[in-house]
């Protein structure tokens, strides 16, 4: 038993940087099969809101409802965690609304549910990550109601047409397009019915800078055109569908390990160092001019997270000196992830429900293979009974 203890595997991770919609980590002590199970589950089984439904009342625009459709679903929807004191009785429910009551101005079809779990299902299953979606919202199809309610989507409203958006822009003060210029309806312009649920406007303030619009594009109206919908946004995740996955780019690589020989290096000029160090097309390798054994220059590892494995300067490095002096292999047991998010979720909360969905599965293999064992088991005992 102690020996097997000594050789289990303790995964760490360490962020490396964060950013708006990137986050750059590192993961070791543990093998390739874990990390590309994390990378895939962080892609397709991270569950997500994104527009499922659109109810569309008028539509005088040139794009038909089918493609204003498809644009609305593909717009990131954001849900931000609320840790204010009264987060969870908002989710539960106001005091002062009636028993039953589905605290929304807006009609909906709705079957209240007195069961005993029933407030513990509407803040979310505990298993889940602190500031989880899922701690907020159940599956639209596990949801005990008829269509959807509160607890299991979120509704957005879009109304806009060309003349009040040209009135409203002369009321903010804002320079009103010329006659017969379109304007843009972008995902600004969705209204939630959820303070802690938006549209994204923009994944990262760079964007945001250099956009000649207000948010995502969702269509153009002429003069005396108008859009009026309603869209009912679900939680998913990308197996179903490509909208509800999380990230824009998921990708790890592994760290490299760099050995180089002294003894042969320091026999070399100056002028061969530089030449080994020049045939490096990503400057991984740096040529200290000042150092080394005897004065001729000493080539150091630079950076090495820009290294992808190129064998050129291997192979430079045992042409001149005649023997291999540098080497570069992947250490198999330690990830640099880099994850690039859409907007839906924080780049750090992808990797966290990541972390969490990985867990969950091999908690759920782990009991089925449990309760398989103990069944044979008994059908052992049974027969030797009989």
């Amino acid at each position: 038993m102690a020996s097997f203890e000594s050789a289990k595997r303790r995964p760490s991770v360490k962020i490396l940087d964060l950013q708006e919609d990137q986050i750059k980590f590192e993961m070791k002590n543990t093998d390739v099969s874990v990390a590309n199970a994390l990378r895939r589950v962080m892609i397709a089984e991270v569950s997500t809101l994104a527009i499922e439904r659109v109810e569309i009342y008028s539509n005088t625009s040139v794009l038909l409802d089918e493609f204003i459709s498809h644009r609305l679903g593909m717009i990131p929807i954001r849900y931000t965690y609320n840790e204010s004191a009264d987060h969870k009785e908002r989710l539960i429910g106001q005091t002062q609304y009636p028993e039953g009551s589905l605290m929304r101005p807006s009609p909906r079809r709705y079957t209240y549910n007195e069961s005993a779990d029933h407030k513990e299902r509407l803040i979310g299953q505990t298993q889940y990550p602190e500031g989880s979606l899922m701690r907020r919202f159940v599956e639209n199809r596990d949801c005990e109601c008829e269509d959807h309610c509160w607890r299991c989507s979120v509704e957005l409203d879009l109304k806009v047409s060309y003349d009040d958006k040209q009135a409203e822009m002369a009321m903010e003060g804002d320079e009103q397009d010329e006659e017969g210029t379109n304007i843009v309806v972008t995902s600004a312009d969705l209204k939630s019915n959820d303070d802690d649920v938006r549209a994204i406007t923009f994944g990262n303030k760079e964007d945001e800078a250099n956009s000649q619009d207000k948010g995502i594009s969702i269509l153009k109206l002429a003069a005396g055109q108008e859009i009026e919908l309603k869209a009912i946004a679900i939680c998913g995740i990308a197996k179903e569908h490509a909208k509800w996955s999380p990230v824009s780019a998921c990708v790890f690589r592994f760290n490299p390990i760099i050995t180089m020989d002294k003894d042969v290096l320091d026999r070399l000029s100056l002028e061969q160092k530089r030449e080994i160090v020049e045939s490096d097309p990503n400057k991984v390798f740096h040529l200290n001019e000042q150092g080394g054994s005897f004065g001729k220059g000493e080539i150091v590892v630079a950076k090495p997270e820009d290294c992808t494995f190129c064998e050129d300067v291997v192979v430079k490095a045992k042409e001149i000196a005649g023997e291999e002096c540098i080497s570069i292999r992947p250490d198999m047991n330690h990830f640099i992830y880099t994850v690039e998010t859409i907007g839906s979720l924080a780049p750090e909360q992808v990797v966290k429900e990541g972390l969490h969905a990985l867990k969950y599965k091999m908690q759920e293999l782990t009991n089925h293979t449990a309760a398989i064992a103990e069944d044979q088991q008994l059908q052992g005992q049974g027969a030797a009974m009989n």
